[in-house]
């Protein structure tokens, strides 16, 4: 046998060994037709232009009734808490979950036990929320949380994760918006810092407005959990961007279509992997603190934020 066709053999072969053991078709159900959904669509079909995983195919959540998925479809993305509803009612096929609270997806799971709905929430960790305040504050000795019905599930997490800092915690539990005002005045007292978390009763916007407005009366900082809230007063906030969310969801899209089986493995419930840091330094100049570099600030949090 010639060099050349040797060669080429072995071209051949290599070629053949490169293509993908499995390609994962999938298949999108979005909760809004155009905003921050079709964002995160158009971006995800970017990303996986040159990967394994396929967007086949994107419908409206209302449109889906009576809908059958098309062939090749392996997986749905439901996008959106309306999304995932719409899916979980009519679905034989896994799905994962974006765009939506571990509230919103423990609650869907409660309710329809034995879904195959796994999920991307968009809640941070608590070590990451507080590891922000440890880079932000490293005076503060203790944290100040309200929760909410929709966040009081989490007050365990927290605990542990303060423990695990040497970082006090206080806490106050509501039930109605009249309690909230009432026990910001306590948590202000006792408090080094407040976190904000997602939660309709607490993050509505006179919820945000009366704790903004409170904790500044106090001089103490918030911490959220979004740009927006970081615009309208809060010191510094870890989130998901858009393209936190894409990233996350082509990690794992990627597993999937490297792993034929995991397909069948049970639901599970992920927090980001990938973030962004938002800090209003001019919040930051009204209360008197000066404040690391983002860049610092980032590699603190990473460090588990390490007092």
């Amino acid at each position: 046998m010639s060099s050349r066709l040797s060669t080429l053999l072995l071209l051949l072969i290599a070629l053949t060994l490169a293509q993908p053991v499995f390609a994962l078709g999938v298949g999108v159900i979005v909760s809004q037709r155009g905003g921050l959904d079709h964002s995160v669509v158009e971006a995800l079909k970017t990303a996986t232009a040159n990967t394994d995983a396929e967007i086949l195919h994107s419908v409206h959540f209302q449109d889906l009734e009576g809908h059958t998925p098309r062939d090749g479809i392996d997986l749905l993305l439901a996008i959106g808490a309306p999304a995932v509803e719409a899916v979980v009612a009519q679905g034989t096929l896994p799905v994962i979950a974006t765009l939506v609270s571990r509230h919103q997806i423990e609650s869907t799971l409660r309710r329809h036990p034995g879904a195959r709905v796994s999920a991307i929430v968009l809640d941070q960790p608590e070590l990451r929320h507080l590891g922000l305040a440890a880079a932000l504050l490293p005076d503060a000795h203790r944290a100040g949380i309200v929760f909410g019905p929709e966040t009081v599930s989490l007050e365990s997490r927290f605990a542990a994760a303060a423990d695990r800092m040497r970082l006090g915690l206080d806490v106050e539990f509501i039930a109605h918006a009249g309690e909230l005002v009432p026990a910001l005045d306590r948590l202000l007292r006792s408090s080094d810092v407040l976190l904000a978390l997602p939660d309709s009763l607490t993050s509505s916007p006179s919820a945000a407005r009366a704790l903004l407005l409170s904790s500044y009366r106090a001089r103490r900082p918030v911490l959220a959990y979004s740009r927006a809230y970081v615009d309208a007063g809060a010191l510094a906030a870890v989130y998901s961007a858009p393209g936190d969310i894409v990233r996350d969801l082509v990690d794992w899209l990627s597993e999937l279509a490297d792993d034929h089986d995991a397909l069948s493995a049970p639901p599970e419930i992920r927090s980001p992997r990938h973030y962004s840091l938002a800090v209003n330094r001019q919040v930051a100049r009204a209360l008197g603190l000066t404040l690391p570099s983002d860049e610092q600030i980032l590699r603190q949090i990473e460090r588990g934020g390490a007092r």
